[in-house]
């Protein structure tokens, strides 16, 4: 950047002038060697240029953030946000309240309500819910786009969403399609043995899924345990082979053993 008489432009690496000094400032748009930067012009509204200096929209947005891909930029006007495209098409009219980059898609709200659109533009999941969290295939909650940000660090894309609507949670997929419906009480990652689950509740009873969304573990326990926990010893000492297999699941307040890999009970939950 450059400054002159209190406006900007853009300058080369070898100081060829690219964008005369004439905006009021310039901004990252997220995205490495993408070619598009947002501009911010003397009537307060922004747009996006190319590197060029080539104004690819005018002036018209009140506010540009990043995308869940390069090329995809949310933009916002008079409360309104909706998705243009890097050549400024107009993918998702403004039409939402907000739209925040949630993993390898958008999270759109509308009257306090959020949904996902996808880096096509799509709507995958309507703004019908009271929260939606992304998590990826490590079991981690995901913030933010899954694209390199200024220091060149990727994030993983989601590889699930918890949909919230009033008390209950659901689960998707990342392209939107229904693994389980919003219909239970909890939807959480947990580890056992260092592998990561998804825990799932539905009312007292607990079970889990894989990080392919496939149930392990049937929702039909009041808890499952991984080593010493809440007054309950599981010592897996002179098991051989894959202990990481095995799971020490709670009913009635007695333990019995699960085989997840084999996907059924060792011993019923008849133990201290």
């Amino acid at each position: 950047e450059v400054e002159q008489n209190g406006k900007t432009g853009l300058a080369a690496a070898d100081g060829r002038i690219i964008v005369k000094p004439l905006y009021t400032s310039f901004r990252y748009l997220g995205y490495q060697n993408s070619g598009i930067l947002g501009y911010t012009a003397a009537n307060g509204k922004s747009g996006i240029m190319d590197t060029s200096g080539r104004e690819i929209t005018p002036p018209i947005y009140g506010d540009l953030e990043q995308g869940p891909a390069p090329g995809i930029i949310a933009a916002a006007e008079n409360g309104k946000t909706g998705i243009i495209a890097a050549d400024g098409r107009v993918m998702v009219p403004l039409r939402y309240s907000s739209a925040t980059p949630l993993g390898n898609v958008m999270k759109i709200c509308l009257d306090n309500k959020c949904g996902l659109v996808n880096a096509a533009g799509k709507e995958i999941v309507p703004p019908l819910y009271d929260n939606i969290r992304g998590i990826n295939v490590k079991g981690q909650e995901i913030y933010g786009a899954a694209v390199p940000d200024a220091w060149g660090r990727m994030q993983l894309p989601a590889a699930f969403f918890v949909l919230t609507k009033g008390s209950r949670s659901g689960l998707y997929d990342d392209s939107g399609k229904e693994i389980l419906p919003v219909d239970y009480t909890r939807i959480n990652t947990s580890y056992y043995h260092n592998v990561p689950y998804i825990e799932v509740q539905k009312d007292s009873l607990t079970g889990l899924l894989d990080m392919k969304g496939k149930q392990v573990v049937p929702i039909a326990y009041n808890g499952i345990l991984s080593g010493y926990s809440m007054g309950y010893s599981y010592m897996d000492d002179e098991l051989t082979g894959d202990k990481t297999r095995y799971l020490a699941v709670v009913r009635n307040d007695r333990m019995g053993l699960f085989d997840a890999a084999a996907g059924k009970e060792v011993l019923p939950p008849a133990y201290n």
